[in-house]
């Protein structure tokens, strides 16, 4: 990825991945050529004795934008939007419906479905059985994301399942992760949103290799996360929706305004100034970055 190659901070491309992985899916969306493109706002803290190399924290996505599939113009736009009386801000596609869906079919970035849901002979036992999740390979480290918002109910060691994270979301619906390499800040009974890391791919409990065992139960059954009918949730009508349409013409606007400023029409790669020459006490949490993505 050219963002990596760019010297571009794992925080900030993680952070990027996370919102538009609630309308993409990496392993099939986004292929060589195409570019993604946002705006993403984020403490930086200069080098110091406790930060050698700097830090970078607090990452949010205000705008994203992807170019996907092979030589289209297809297109994906994102925008965070508050809502009036809400605390919490909440992603939009351009029509005013959630950019995420109820519950994430794959709460994962860059990994490869490996194992189906249903039945099949146990890796380890060698036994037929059935399946209840799905299996994600993926290497050992690669952030796990909660599939929807709920609280946990439990983060802890769970037999075979090795590290294991489950969440009881609305609806009746609930997630579990298993095999983790460690958990996320989350413990249990703590509210979680949606694309919070909650835990780390790993080989812990009954398992041949790094990967996430993920699960869906539904009213306690347990259901297929990948053929699940989860519909989008619309936040906006009427007159909320019609400003939010003017609201993010002013933020294309000003996205295009920043690209021009740069000399570029289109898609950019910026340099932050040097950290070591920013005040650790004065910055300000509004540096908008904007990178371009390329797979190889």
């Amino acid at each position: 990825m050219s963002l990596k190659q760019d010297g571009m901070a794992d925080e900030i491309i993680l952070e990027m991945a996370r919102v538009l992985g609630f309308s993409l899916d990496f392993r099939y969306d986004i292929h060589q050529g195409n570019r993604i493109r946002g705006s993403v706002t984020c403490d930086f803290y200069a080098a110091s004795a406790y930060f050698p190399d700097g830090l970078v924290t607090n990452c949010n996505t205000n705008y994203a934008h992807a170019r996907i599939g092979y030589g289209s113009d297809e297109t994906v736009e994102i925008f965070e939007h508050f809502i009036e009386g809400e605390e919490d801000s909440v992603y939009l596609d351009p029509d005013g419906r959630s950019a995420a869906n109820t519950i994430l079919r794959v709460p994962i970035n860059g990994a490869r479905l490996s194992s189906n849901f249903g039945g099949r002979r146990h890796p380890v036992l060698g036994t037929w059985r059935n399946h209840n999740g799905t299996d994600f390979a993926a290497p050992t480290g690669t952030p796990i994301y909660a599939a929807g918002d709920g609280i946990v109910e439990r983060a802890n060691r769970y037999g075979s399942f090795g590290n294991y994270v489950r969440i009881r979301h609305s609806g009746g619906y609930k997630t579990a992760y298993a095999h983790m390499s460690r958990f996320g800040r989350f413990g249990a009974g703590e509210r979680v949103r949606q694309g919070e890391v909650i835990g780390y791919v790993g080989t812990t409990g009954r398992s041949t290799g790094p990967h996430l065992h993920y699960e869906v139960y539904l009213d306690g059954r347990p259901i297929n996360s990948q053929t699940m009918a989860m519909p989008k949730v619309a936040y906006l009508e009427g007159e909320a929706l019609d400003q939010f349409q003017q609201d993010i013409e002013g933020i294309r606007g000003e996205f295009a305004i920043a690209l021009a400023r740069q000399g570029v029409n289109d898609f950019v790669s910026l340099t932050f100034p040097a950290l070591s020459e920013v005040n650790l006490l004065s910055l300000p949490r509004s540096a908008s970055l904007s990178r371009q993505l390329q797979p190889e």
